[in-house]
């Protein structure tokens, strides 16, 4: 886990890194109110403009979850971009806002970084969202509502 000073240090290392927005509290933004999840992003993004002297550009949905009214918020927010995680290569027909992103874990091998990095050894994510994905997300949802009660 990286520190406030470390965020900026590397924000105005060599330019190869990038840091973008990621909610506060790590929060699954498609199953909160629509009012917590908006602070959650803006107070995000207000946290690291005013570290790093410049307003983040792009988002990483926490735990990869958004939905149509999320990605507009994100949007609203004042990002440009932001990634879901799908665990596939990204096409130039994603939506801008729910980019496809692969999951590099500390048990990643080299070598299959290097692939990706060479545009392979990965699937292009598909255009539209499997039924098991919103299947997934009714079952959250059901469970957050069932623990609130």
């Amino acid at each position: 886990m990286l520190d406030w000073r470390d965020h900026a240090d590397m924000a105005w290392g060599s330019g190869a890194v990038e840091i973008g927005g990621h909610t506060c509290s790590h929060p699954q933004l498609d199953i909160l109110a629509p009012a917590r999840a908006r602070e959650e992003i803006a107070r995000c993004r207000a946290q690291l403009e005013d570290v790093l002297g410049t307003a983040p550009r792009t988002f990483a949905y926490p735990h990869g979850y958004s939905t149509p009214a999320v990605r507009a918020m994100i949007r609203e927010a004042g990002f440009d971009t932001a990634c879901a995680v799908r665990n596939a290569f990204s096409s130039a027909e994603d939506d801008r806002f729910a980019l496809a992103r692969l999951t590099v874990r500390a048990d990643t091998p080299d070598e299959r970084i290097e692939a990706w990095l060479r545009g392979r050894g990965a699937p292009v994510a598909r255009r539209h969202e499997a039924v098991r994905t919103r299947a997934g997300r009714l079952a959250r949802r059901v469970r957050a509502r069932t623990r609130a009660s």
